[in-house]
């Protein structure tokens, strides 16, 4: 993620000042997090660099200020750290991309990554059992798994919607509140939602309603969430899918922030279960592109591998999950977007998804 970092040192910057937001007087309370990350957005720009520059912002476990900016000039990078303060550390970073998946209902990808073979869609999974309802061998086994014939439907599978000339979709996370949790920026509110799968005849076979959208919640320095409601039913448990459909039930024991350094895993439905990244930012801030919008999201945690692929397009609303522990995850969010080629993945924080919607995982 890091190409090129510039500290500027005190002594270059010993009149460096803050914005005029920051308490001024001795005895005025100290900054929240949340009030300090606010604050770079307006310094960028009153710095003088457009706001499509800033890419990451983020506090360490040290309380140092971290700014990525896509390009900028030792000029504009001191011109910053004098809004910011002379710690503020700057970096050349790259603009984190969603990970909903698009494709024309014409084009050879929605044949090939949405649309399962026929021998497919009457098997069942190879391991696993069923959720609190789910039916025995509900479950169709493909390379990019997995698709529900019946209800109740859980965590971890694709949700598909016709939007005009093209097909979209996403992934699920788990029952939040008594509704399906899955990313904001993969359709509006009220966007209805599909658990199926692409035809070649350009339609959508639907093994049932997944529901619609409702609370979506992206840009304004917000999380990437959205609650499905009114779908075919729900399951409180999460499928963790292998490739070629090798499918775990597992059962929810709650949900809570890692911790830096901690390992995740990721369950999105293009690329499947993958452990292995390592969170290296957590509660920070993201600026996100989708269809050539720029967001800015916080609340956002991030992990990276330099050896596996975490995040493909299609897997936007996935869980990320703890390693399974006596077949049981603990939920850490919900997958929003991908950097480095899927090698670094975004996902909204656990703690600020329950503060945004007012309530938490269904465990179970």
């Amino acid at each position: 993620m890091k190409r090129a970092t510039a500290l500027l040192g005190s002594a270059v910057m010993v009149a460096a000042t803050m914005l005029a937001t920051i308490p001024a007087a001795a005895n005025a309370a100290p900054l929240t997090h949340d009030q300090k990350l606010a604050l770079v957005p307006p310094a960028v720009t009153a710095a003088g660099l457009r706001d499509d520059q800033l890419s990451l912002w983020y506090l360490d476990s040290t309380n140092t200020l971290h700014v990525g900016l896509t390009s900028y000039t030792p000029a504009e990078a001191a011109a910053l750290t004098r809004k910011l303060g002379p710690s503020t550390i700057i970096s050349q970073e790259d603009m984190s991309e969603s990970a909903v998946g698009h494709a024309p209902k014409t084009s050879a990808v929605a044949q090939k990554l949405v649309t399962p073979s026929a021998a497919a869609r009457t098997s069942g999974p190879t391991e696993g059992t069923p959720g609190s309802g789910g039916v025995s061998g509900g479950l169709t086994v493909g390379p990019y798994e997995p698709f529900l014939t019946v209800p109740t439907y859980p965590g971890g599978v694709r949700i598909i919607r016709d939007a005009g000339s093209e097909i979209v979709w996403c992934s699920t996370t788990s029952l939040w509140g008594g509704k399906m949790l899955t990313a904001g920026h993969c359709g509006k509110n009220g966007a209805a939602w599909k658990q199926g799968y692409y035809e070649s005849d350009g339609t959508i076979s639907s093994s049932g309603p997944a529901g619609a959208a409702s609370k979506v919640h992206w840009e304004d320095s917000n999380p990437d969430v959205a609650l499905l409601s009114g779908g075919n039913g729900w399951d409180t448990g999460i499928y963790i899918s292998g490739d070629k459909g090798n499918v775990t039930f597992v059962h929810v024991a709650g949900a809570a922030v890692s911790a830096i350094g901690s390992s995740i895993c990721t369950d999105g439905t293009t690329t499947g279960y993958i452990c292995g990244g390592k969170v290296d930012i957590v509660n920070g801030c993201t600026s996100q592109t989708e269809n050539g919008k720029v967001a800015h999201l916080c609340g956002m945690d991030s992990a990276y591998s330099a050896t596996k692929i975490l995040v493909r397009p299609g897997d936007s609303g996935g869980p990320v999950v703890t390693p399974p522990s006596g077949g049981k995850v603990v939920v850490a969010g919900d997958i929003s977007g991908q950097e480095d080629g899927g090698h670094r993945v975004w996902y909204s924080n656990a703690t600020r998804i329950k503060q945004i919607l007012g309530v938490s995982v269904n465990v179970g």
